[in-house]
């Protein structure tokens, strides 16, 4: 149900190339029945290379105005990665023209990234054995090979996920583990494990102010706009809510600004309801 796992494939078949070749063409043959079987299903239901699922703005651009926004989402997932402060369920804004704010700066902040990494691998290759750097090179792959999927070279449900990073993070965290190993003559171990705690203690606390979020919908809609502004499913979820409770005015406004944003079906039902409610039905026929 989540094809994102078909890339676990990829992923056995480079660790089993690197450390255990005997065993490539067995695995390999016992791969085919089950890719067979997704792929067969996977055609039957949405085409071999699927559908535009047309749920976010970002579905709608060209692949060349998806691909100006792809610096912004690597950018994006890093920074979520080490700084996970305002969160959301998704995001849905999209960059499909160039600028320096929202193309250039998280082209450079890709690049600085990417030298820096490209550094350690070299520190590896120096100061680590072979089988730790070919250990970071895997984990690499694996990164890249996770980050690959969410570049929207194909369209996706949104724009980014705080969750799709899942894969990617695995291997961005096997990278740093085996940079630390390359550095541990330098590292003090009492002062290290007290920073991992430190850490480990600010990412517990930060996962339970998140957890409060979940207490209701509605809680967790207003959380949601709050770290991601063009979230028309948030501001829906919202007037849903509002609408509920009677307030129709408040309720009228968030469903117009979710359909300001995108509009779908769910949004002019709402607007329709409140309109009627109101005595305006010719605007709820419209």
């Amino acid at each position: 149900s989540k094809e994102t796992g078909v890339v676990f494939i990829p992923i056995s078949l480079l660790y089993i190339f690197l450390w255990d070749r005997k065993r490539l063409l067995p695995f390999s043959g016992i791969m085919v029945l089950p890719v067979g079987l997704w792929l067969i299903l996977k055609t039957h239901a949405v085409g071999l290379l699927g559908t535009n699922p047309h749920n976010a703005p970002i579905d709608y651009l060209s692949l060349s105005h998806r691909l100006l926004t792809a610096p912004a989402i690597v950018s994006f997932y890093i920074t979520k990665f080490i700084f996970p402060w305002k969160l959301a369920t998704a995001y849905y804004w999209a960059y499909p023209t160039f600028s320096v704010r929202h193309v250039l700066l998280p082209i450079i902040f890709d690049l600085i990234t990417l030298a820096i990494f490209i550094y350690f691998g070299y520190v590896v290759h120096k100061k680590a054995t072979k089988k730790d750097f070919l250990a970071y090179l895997f984990f690499a792959t694996w990164t890249a090979v996770g980050l690959l999927l969410l570049l929207q070279i194909i369209p996706l449900d949104n724009t980014a996920a705080e969750s799709w990073f899942y894969f990617p993070a695995a291997g961005l965290l096997g990278m740093i583990g085996i940079v630390l190993l390359a550095f541990e003559d330098y590292i003090n171990p009492d002062w290290f494990l007290v920073i991992v705690a430190i850490v480990i203690l600010l990412f517990g606390v930060r996962s339970l102010i998140r957890g409060l979020d979940y207490s209701s919908p509605y809680t967790l809609a207003k959380s949601n706009i709050a770290a991601s502004k063009e979230d028309y499913t948030a501001y829906y979820i919202v007037a849903y809510n509002l609408l509920e409770q009677g307030n129709f005015s408040q309720a009228k406004a968030d469903a117009e600004q979710s359909a300001h944003i995108f509009p779908t079906g769910d949004t002019y039902s709402s607007l329709a309801l409140i309109q009627a409610d109101e005595g305006d039905y010719p605007g709820a026929m419209n």
